[in-house]
Formats: C-alpha cells, sequence, structure tokens
C-alpha cells in the first residue's frame, strides 16, 4: 500500500497445500524488498515446516524455503523474523510429541537464507512441555526471545498453565539464562520484547479467572523486574481471531516511552502510551464493532505518527482493518479517549532453565502466485472532520472554566463530553463546569450537527477539541 492506504499490488502464495505468512520485513540486501515468515504443511501428512520468501519490490519471489521439516511436527502461527544486521533471526513454536511437546525454536540464516543453526528449545524438568517464542530480537550479545512456559510456581487454589517467559541466547542460540513472571491463574503469554535503556520491556497476554487482560513490565538487563503492570479486561495484539499474530507490537520510542496496540475485550482497538516508569500517559480507541483490536502496528519516521492492523468481526465476516493515526494517536474518524484500569499484581520473577537441540533441514521451494481481488470499504478517507482548535481551561475555585475560539459556522451547536462521558449541549465559546470529580478530568468538544462520513456512527468527531493537563487533589481540566 502508499501512505494512504492505496493498494498498489498485492499476491497469495501457495508453498504447500495450506501455506500462512505471519510476518515480514524489509529485506537486507534490498530494502525495497521483502522477507516473509510463514507455515505451510501438505495434505498427505509429510509434516509442516515454518518457510521464508524473499521478495523483490513487487512481491516476485527471489527464493523460497523451508526448515526443518520432518514427520510429527506441527507449528504454531505465531512467530516473528528479525535483521540480524547480515542475514535473519526467526522465532516461533513446534508441537512434537515425539521431542517433548510444545518447543520454542529459533532459526538463524543468512540473506540468501542459507541456515546457520535452527536449535529447538525445552524447558528441563518437564516431561511435556509448554514452550512458545513469540518474538525475538537481535542484541549486542545475541538474542532475546518471549513466550510462555509451563509454571514452576507450587500449585494451589488455581494453577498457571503458563507463565509468560523471558529467555537470552549466545550469538550460537545456546541459553543464557531464562526467567518466568508468574501470575494467579490462567494461561499468561509474552507477545513483544523490545529494547530499553535498562534492559527490556514486555507486553503480552494474562488471563485470571477466565477474564484476559494485558501485561507491561520492564526488567534490568538481567531479567529483574523494574516495574509490573496489568491492564485490566484489555487485551494486547497478540490475543486474536484466528491467533492473530503479535509481529511488531510493544515499541520503545526515543523519550523511552512504550507504545502498544489492542483493544478492549469484545469491543473497540486502542492505542495505549506509558511513559518508562509504568505510568499511563495516553489511551485512546477506535472503531464501533465486535471483536475489534490491533495486533500489529509501525512507527512512521520521526514518531510523526502509527499505522496499526488488526482484525475485525460482526459475528458473522471475519476481515482485517487499516488504520493511520498522527502523534497524537488522532485519526479524527471515530476516535475517542480510553480510561483503562492499571493494577500493579504483585510479581515475582522464576528461574527456568532450557536445553538446545540442533535441528537439521533446509529445503527449496517454488510457490505458485496468484493476484488477489479485496473488497475494501474506506471509513474516513476525505473526512470532513473539523480541525482542532486549542481550548483554554482554568480553575475558579471548585469549578472548571471552559473557553474556545468561535465554532466554524458550518457548526450551529456542539457536545461537551467530560472523561467519556457525555456532560452537555452547548453553543458560544465557554462553558463553566460547576462540579467536576476531584483529580485530572479530560474535556471534548464535538460537533452535533456538523457533516460526517457516510460510514462512521454519530460523535465520530467528538475529538474536535480536545485539552489535557494535569493535577491531583483539586478538579483540573
Amino acid at each position: 500500500m502508499d501512505s494512504n492506504g492505496i493498494i498498489l499490488w498485492n499476491r497469495s502464495y501457495q508453498v504447500d497445500d495450506v501455506s500462512r505468512g505471519v510476518a515480514v520485513r524489509q529485506a537486507n540486501d534490498d530494502p525495497n524488498g521483502y522477507i516473509m515468515l510463514g507455515h505451510t504443511q501438505t495434505l498427505t501428512g509429510d509434516g509442516a515446516a515454518p518457510f521464508i520468501m524473499r521478495t523483490d519490490t513487487n512481491g516476485n519471489p527471489v527464493w523460497t524455503k523451508v526448515y526443518g521439516r520432518s514427520l510429527g511436527r506441527s507449528f504454531f502461527p505465531e512467530g516473528e523474523i528479525r535483521s540480524c544486521g547480515s542475514g535473519y533471526i526467526i522465532a516461533g513454536s513446534v508441537n512434537s510429541p515425539a521431542e517433548g511437546g510444545e518447543l520454542g525454536y529459533l532459526l538463524r540464516i543468512n540473506d540468501t537464507g542459507v541456515t546457520q543453526w535452527m536449535n529447538f528449545y525445552s524447558q528441563d524438568g518437564e516431561p511435556f512441555n509448554f514452550t512458545g517464542f513469540n518474538d525475538v530480537l537481535h542484541t549486542a550479545t545475541g538474542f532475546v526471545a518471549t513466550g510462555k512456559c509451563v509454571t514452576t510456581v507450587p500449585p494451589g487454589m488455581f494453577q498457571n498453565t503458563t507463565d509468560t517467559l523471558l529467555i537470552t541466547f549466545d550469538s550460537l542460540g545456546a541459553p543464557i539464562w531464562a526467567k518466568q513472571y508468574p501470575y494467579i491463574e490462567g494461561e499468561d503469554s509474552g507477545q513483544s520484547v523490545a529494547l530499553t535503556s535498562s534492559g527490556y520491556a514486555v507486553v503480552g497476554t494474562q488471563e485470571a479467572f477466565g477474564f484476559p487482560a494485558a501485561q507491561l513490565f520492564s526488567t534490568d538487563a538481567l531479567g529483574n523486574l523494574n516495574w509490573f503492570r496489568r491492564v485490566e479486561t484489555f487485551i494486547d495484539g497478540g490475543y486474536g481471531i484466528q491467533d492473530s499474530p503479535a509481529n511488531g507490537t510493544l515499541h520503545v520510542m526515543s523519550n523511552g516511552d512504550l507504545v502498544f496496540p489492542g483493544g478492549n475485550l469484545f469491543q473497540n482497538t486502542s492505542l495505549l502510551q506509558f511513559d518508562s516508569l509504568g505510568t499511563l500517559l495516553t489511551a485512546q480507541e477506535y472503531g464501533a464493532s465486535t471483536w475489534q483490536f490491533g495486533s500489529s502496528s509501525l512507527i512512521e519516521p520521526g514518531e510523526t505518527g502509527y499505522t496499526f492492523v488488526g482484525p475485525i468481526s460482526d459475528g458473522i465476516t471475519l476481515d482485517y482493518y487499516l488504520v493511520r493515526a498522527d502523534a497524537n494517536f488522532i485519526t479524527n474518524c471515530n476516535d475517542r479517549l480510553f480510561f483503562p484500569t492499571i493494577t500493579t499484581p504483585p510479581v515475582t520473577p522464576a528461574t527456568v532453565n532450557y536445553t538446545a537441540t540442533a535441528v537439521l533441514g533446509e529445503q527449496a521451494v517454488t510457490p505458485t502466485e496468484a493476484p488477489l481481488v479485496w473488497i475494501e470499504e474506506t471509513y474516513c478517507a476525505t473526512s470532513p472532520c473539523i480541525e482542532s482548535v486549542p481550548v483554554t481551561c482554568s480553575l475558579s475555585g471548585l469549578s472548571v472554566d471552559l473557553t474556545w475560539p468561535p465554532l466554524p459556522a458550518a457548526v450551529a451547536s456542539a457536545e461537551l463530553w467530560r472523561n467519556g462521558s457525555f456532560l452537555s449541549f452547548v453553543t458560544g465559546t465557554s462553558y463553566t463546569d460547576a462540579s467536576p470529580p476531584f483529580g485530572t478530568n479530560s474535556y471534548e468538544r464535538a460537533s452535533s450537527t456538523s457533516v460526517r462520513s457516510a460510514h462512521t456512527p454519530a460523535r465520530s468527531v467528538r475529538r474536535s477539541w480536545v485539552s489535557r493537563s494535569s493535577g491531583r487533589s483539586s478538579p483540573t481540566c
């Protein structure tokens, strides 16, 4: 696509009978070309395998190879491929009962797809593994991956199936250290890892008593916790319809802030921003559809905006959507503030140990190709949303006085919202909130009669006027 979401070209690739791509990056040896990771299998039962395809700038395959194919192995859909400067590192998960259950794997290849090494990783002391790798990064000394592993916490009334795993490796894939981060109950998993100034940051999924949530935590270079946050009833990008991969979920900004996409439980896509100390700075949600959330995102050069993709479903059909927001998380298309509940549960890292087993197998294959015809529905591509104007807010005793420039001629009246809830219809250029709640309050002005895109619901432009400031013990705006 171009920068406005217009499709320039598209292809489908069939490697075996069933093929699925899960991650794509720019190629090392040609920044206009691409490198893609996927999984493939045959219907004759002779084994599944990850495949890697290198294409040119128009999507024409340059080479395609499968790795680690063997009878009895099946590979999970989550996975990631990252540049190593020279070559690539690939992380994923494989199910192989004969080799110990569910195992994480790393694959190191050069720029032409030649295997440098491939390892399966099994958790020591476990008769049947539940290990999986969802993301991997190249570090100064080797690699770091996140995913899940069998909990080692003694059973209580409730017992985890898996806990989030953070594991480091040397340049040849030998494990250096591994730690899990136990929570009270459920199947927890790290979905994306990022390098920070102090060590690592991880975002992932948690489940407690049947309710999903997102976890975000920061560690030092040895995996010891700096802080841990849980976003209640929030789904991070790795929890998805059809196991949507969370590739590129977590980003570290130049100032150390952490940004990741996800969604409210059964509701809308969201973007969240935390500072380096784990304080929530910004939360924005988008859309109005059941089962809609962001699963992968990009930060534009210069941190001028965000583009994210994710699944969307109305309960009958399953589609994907692409959204582009500015540096303030604003799309001017059905977006609004989000107020998640953040908790800080006690989490104590536990050391776990891993054994690496070398795996062989590299095979060149020739995919078949076909163009695709997409049915597209554009939301707000030419949105008539009104440009933002500044709002001035000040305290007057226990009240908050709001003022703004005159409304555009096309706007006859407006709505005032406070903390995401409707407060009053207003006209003119000022309003006094006589009884705001104590603490920080966010006010929003929106046109109630302005023209809206035919595809967006009411109040789609209610962030046309926004102002924020902070306070702790008195009503502020």
